[in-house]
């Protein structure tokens, strides 16, 4: 089972290079696209609507490329839940291993007017409590009277998820904000906002690899915060750096006295969560929040962290003579923190040109052009600016997109019969002027890699 209120949303696609509107039916289980698509290569598209009412918008390109820029990665969380009862020389034990696991999506800009690194992080956690989940698991008598002990166990109670950023060298790099941590008390807000500071036309690099004008606001139009009714999420310190959240489900384990037995629980009834209880079910939960961290123009490819200090709680439940009581529990009891590497932003940007030394002028423009004419596409790639996490990997990067469009057009040409020089050397420059991949060697009789 799901956190989603499991209903279809009809999403309205409109695709910006032709003005086609299309509608597709969409059931929320992975991160929507407002969680993605602000970091593509194309998010102007996706800046200055806010006319979302009733239906949700997705300003996407044809191309699909919007999902596909933000980092992805599961962690498997190890859990086991022991108990032990004794009584005088009769004992039991409870011992259920299994694993919960975590899943974090990460996205990121990079600013290169403020120099300042943006990223939005989407966590979830998937607990299955009918792996650890056993009901009443030991009744033992305790006196001649037939009184008896008995104990129960092990419902999904609760979860703590508490994120931090770190800076592990502390070089190049400060944390100067967080927010919009979601969800928040109330279960479902909606806003609109800035990225705090960033100004209207800012130079900012996607991770899609380019570098290009921000042009607004984010649409920040969340679906986490649709929270099932027996789920209360509080978040803490919401307002600060330092926020966090705790999760409390309502569906509970205890034993109760049955009417008229006053002095003891012999006769006690256990109260059980229901069978479709996310207690005892697969249950996911999710939140998101947005970073922002200043001066790391320098830092290289060193990433940040993203520490997780996450707790899954379960309830054990025991009736001994007189009383009752409940207790939590935690599963993860190996390891409650888990370190993770942001995405290193594409901080450097570089601008690419072909060039052909010695060239006649009077037919160098003509043979460019031929040239570009048989793989447009990549060559309109190579004209863009481009960018990387450091001057080496966008040079590695852009040569290996070079490469692979002039070996193409070598394959693709087979005469020049209209040069007037024997052989044009052909390459790919950087704006400092070195030269990037392999030569496109032109002659009249045909074109080679070299």
């Amino acid at each position: 089972m799901d956190i989603y209120d499991g209903k279809t949303t009809t999403i309205e696609i409109i695709d910006p290079e032709t003005g086609d509107v299309s509608t597709e039916e969409y059931l929320p289980q992975m991160p929507d696209p407002y969680e993605y698509g602000r970091f593509a290569e194309n998010i102007m598209e996706w800046l200055n609507e806010n006319d979302i009412q009733g239906k949700s918008r997705i300003y996407s390109r044809a191309s699909g490329e919007v999902l596909d820029n933000a980092s992805d990665m599961k962690i498997v969380v190890p859990c086991n839940v022991y108990s032990r009862a004794v009584h005088k020389k009769e004992s039991k034990t409870y011992n259920k291993s299994f694993d919960a696991s975590l899943r974090v999506w990460i996205s990121d800009l990079y600013n290169f007017d403020k120099d300042e690194d943006y990223y939005h992080v989407v966590l979830e956690e998937t607990f299955d409590g009918s792996q650890c989940y056993a009901g009443q698991w030991w009744s033992v008598k305790t006196d001649k009277l037939g009184h008896r002990s008995k104990y129960a166990g092990f419902p999904y109670t609760s979860l703590y998820v508490k994120p931090s950023f770190q800076n592990k060298s502390g070089r190049n790099g400060t944390l100067k904000d967080a927010w919009n941590p979601q969800p928040e008390n109330e279960g479902v807000t909606s806003t609109v906002e800035n990225v705090s500071g960033w100004s209207i036309n800012s130079q900012v690099g996607y991770s899609g690899g380019f570098a290009a004008l921000f042009s607004g606001d984010y649409k920040n139009e969340q679906k986490v915060t649709t929270i099932d009714k027996s789920i209360t999420p509080r978040l803490r310190d919401g307002s600060s750096q330092n926020f966090y959240w705790d999760y409390k489900l309502t569906d509970e384990l205890c034993y109760k006295k049955k009417s008229g037995d006053i002095f003891h629980m012999t006769n006690c009834n256990l109260h059980e969560p229901s069978k479709n209880s996310l207690t005892i079910n697969t249950c996911r939960t999710r939140q998101s929040w947005n970073w922002l961290v200043s001066g790391t123009k320098n830092r290289g490819n060193e990433p940040f962290t993203l520490s997780l200090d996450v707790k899954f709680m379960v309830l054990g439940a025991s009736a001994l003579k007189s009383f009752s009581s409940t207790w939590p529990q935690l599963a993860n009891t190996n390891n409650q923190t888990f370190k993770i590497d942001l995405p290193v932003p594409n901080r450097i940007r570089m601008a690419y040109s072909m060039s052909c030394e010695n060239a006649v002028l009077s037919e160098w423009a003509a043979l460019k052009e031929e040239i570009i004419s048989h793989d447009r596409e990549n060559f309109a790639k190579l004209n863009a600016t481009r960018c990387a996490p450091t001057e080496q990997l966008v040079d590695q990067r852009t040569a290996d997109l070079w490469n692979k469009t002039i070996e193409g057009v070598a394959r693709r040409i087979s005469t020049f019969n209209h040069l007037e020089k024997d052989k044009y050397v052909i390459v790919l420059k950087n704006n400092n002027g070195k030269i990037i991949g392999k030569k496109l060697i032109v002659t009249a009789t045909g074109a080679r890699v070299e």
